[in-house]
């Protein structure tokens, strides 16, 4: 007998020598271990709370951080503008912080304009493309006017969605009156 039979043969020999272990006993001992209390940072709740309170406050800073700098830079880059064209440009920032107060006085939540509010944040997408080419475009007339042509705009959405919100208001209080 060579020394591989040899070895086949021990390791039978061990393999038979190996106690089957109860397996139902092996369950039932499970079954009956104590729980472990756990702490609340290990309790998957507090892991998907936690994140989006990170995830939100994320997002909170950087939309403060976009519209701060966007608000810083934009007075700056209207001095460039010819005279007339400041004032005018001065008078609608006015007219829109205005018009703005009035919308979030009388909103409740953003919601409830879904298509309105788009059409304000596509417009607002625009402006920062065009505040971003800004530098580049000549400080004229026509840049005025596209400057200008924005503020137009969003006073013009800024009315339709006081208006919507509104008649919105309206139709809910006839439809409670009615419902009395």
């Amino acid at each position: 007998m060579d020394a591989l039979e040899k070895r086949i043969q021990d390791l039978q020999q061990a393999l038979e020598n190996v106690e089957i272990p109860d397996e139902q006993a092996i369950w039932s001992g499970i079954k009956t271990l104590p729980e472990t209390k756990r702490p609340w940072w290990h309790k998957p709740g507090w892991w998907v709370a936690f994140a989006l309170v990170l995830l939100g406050t994320g997002a909170g800073l950087g939309y403060w951080w976009n519209e701060s700098t966007h608000q810083q830079r934009e007075p700056v880059l209207m001095a460039e503008l010819p005279e007339p064209w400041q004032q005018k440009a001065a008078d609608y920032q006015k007219l829109v912080s205005e018009h703005e107060l009035e919308m979030r006085a009388l909103l409740t939540n953003n919601s409830d304009l879904p298509s309105e509010t788009a059409e304000l944040e596509l417009l607002e997408q625009m402006h920062r493309d065009f505040m971003s080419d800004f530098q580049t475009l000549p400080k004229d007339e026509k840049t005025a006017s596209r400057y200008l042509h924005y503020y137009e705009q969003k006073i013009r959405i800024l009315k339709l969605i006081i208006k919507e919100i509104q008649l919105r208001k309206n139709e809910t209080e006839k439809q409670r009156t009615y419902d009395i």
